[in-house]
């Protein structure tokens, strides 16, 4: 199958791949979001660097989690496309996600606190009146 092998500073993160019908991300993420709270929820840290290898086995219904870290100024991220028999098991695995279970990409809000999410580039999910003019 085709995989990824991700490493970051030169460590080995994970060797990720799904065998049958489904996807694979990586993503190193720069979120910076405005500080004011909504919808009664603790507010988020205002900056974050992350890095996220995730994806969905579409014949189990699964979503997968290989690895959710913090990235610094200054990181060095590989990502290697491979041919391989054997991949890493997912860190952790999901139900994959209903329509309700959705939250919004940027702000975190669930779709039941919401008017309407929709969903864009990547598989992320955005609550249409407060995020999208935000990404604009």
């Amino acid at each position: 199958m085709i995989a990824f092998e991700v490493s970051m500073d030169g460590h080995p993160i994970c060797t990720a791949g799904v065998p049958g019908h489904g996807v694979v991300s990586v993503m190193a993420n720069r979120v910076k979001r405005r500080q004011d709270a909504r919808r009664g929820e603790a507010p988020m840290p205002s900056e974050e660097l992350e890095l996220e290898v995730g994806g969905l086995d579409s014949d189990a219904g699964e979503q997968l989690k290989w690895f959710y870290g913090p990235l610094s100024l200054g990181s060095s991220l590989l990502v290697r496309v491979v041919e391989r028999a054997q991949v890493d098991a997912p860190a952790k695995t999901y139900p994959r996600e209903t329509e309700e279970d959705a939250r919004c990409s940027f702000c975190n809000a669930r779709t039941a606190n919401v008017k309407r999410m929709i969903v864009g580039r990547g598989g992320r999910n955005y609550c249409v009146a407060n995020c999208v003019d935000e990404l604009k």
